[in-house]
């Protein structure tokens, strides 16, 4: 009974899953010791009239501009909401805003450095929705927001700037 109104809230109801690709670019603090590479991504949104909520997952790892056997891995998790503007009926702007959960992993040879920090996003895309499915094509800006002294929240020199792709498809 629950499997079958799961289904139909997945049919009826807005929802859509998808997956993303990115050309990431460190800026900040990260761009001095790190060089480009590629974001893969998956999520799940849900969209009712202007208006998009999405959940999802990345990762990115940043090779190391000095040594090769220096990687930094990217796990974020992300909860963003979107605005459509300049909307026709098949395609329009995005505007996003998002915060999320980074999963850092710092890695020199055999040695292993692990830790956690908050990301806000700001986004703007290009979307097309024809039948089921929805194409977006923007850019993304990754702001981490990490602890100073332990007292204070602001927002870090660290940055991540990304050219995005995804695709979805409305079940």
């Amino acid at each position: 009974m629950v499997s079958a109104l799961l289904v139909a809230v997945l049919v009826v109801g807005g929802f859509d899953f998808g997956g993303q690709v990115a050309g990431v670019y460190p800026v900040g603090g990260l761009g001095r010791f790190h060089s480009s590479s590629a974001l893969l991504g998956g999520n799940v949104g849900y969209s009712t009239g202007p208006v998009r909520l999405e959940f999802g997952y990345r990762y990115t790892g940043l090779p190391g501009l000095q040594r090769n056997s220096y990687q930094l891995s990217l796990h974020q998790l992300a909860l963003s909401g979107g605005y459509g503007f300049l909307r026709q009926p098949d395609w329009g702007f995005e505007a996003v805003l998002g915060l999320g959960l980074t999963f850092a992993e710092r890695t020199f040879g055999s040695g292993k450095e692990r830790g956690k920090v908050g990301t806000g996003e700001l986004g703007i895309y290009f979307v097309q929705q024809a039948g089921k499915s929805r194409l977006s094509v923007g850019l993304a800006h990754t702001l981490f927001l990490e602890n100073s002294q332990g007292i204070t929240s602001d927002i870090a020199i660290n940055q991540l700037f990304s050219i995005r792709a995804g695709v979805a498809y409305v079940p």
